[in-house]
């Protein structure tokens, strides 16, 4: 009788430790989505609006060429800047609070756009989206 338990535990063990590598395969698996998720959002900022700049520099006809091309740059700019503090941010806050309060910002930096019609207002939401 001894026998037969010590061999259910055995194969319990075998099944919980079988069980716990699978779960540690799809822990990874959903990391790496996320992780390629938000690096599409980021190279994303700058293609969405580059098929546009046509028409955003006819709308502001008045205006130098330069802030027309920092409509594409000033994103790219900031992600620059602003990955230079996170090894300072990260061990302050977790990184899935970090992410969340980046992602609040990318929807305010890319709603905001619509709603503004002055170019210095453009950039600073296109700021948001670095």
């Amino acid at each position: 009788m001894k026998k037969k338990r010590n061999l259910s535990l055995k194969l319990s063990n075998q099944c919980q430790a079988k069980l716990k590598k699978k779960q540690g395969e799809n822990d990874t698996g959903k990391l790496n989505v996320t992780i390629l998720s938000l690096s599409l959002v980021a190279v994303m900022s700058g293609t969405a609006v580059s098929d546009s700049l046509g028409t955003i520099a006819e709308d502001f006809i008045k205006m130098d060429s330069l802030p027309i091309k920092l409509i594409v740059t000033l994103p790219t700019l900031f992600i620059i800047f602003t990955s230079l503090f996170f090894s300072l941010i990260l061990n302050r806050l977790s990184s899935k609070t970090i992410t969340v309060i980046c992602l609040l910002f990318y929807i305010t930096g890319g709603c905001g756009t619509g709603f503004v019609d002055n170019i210095y207002l453009l950039l600073v939401f296109r700021s948001f989206l670095g």
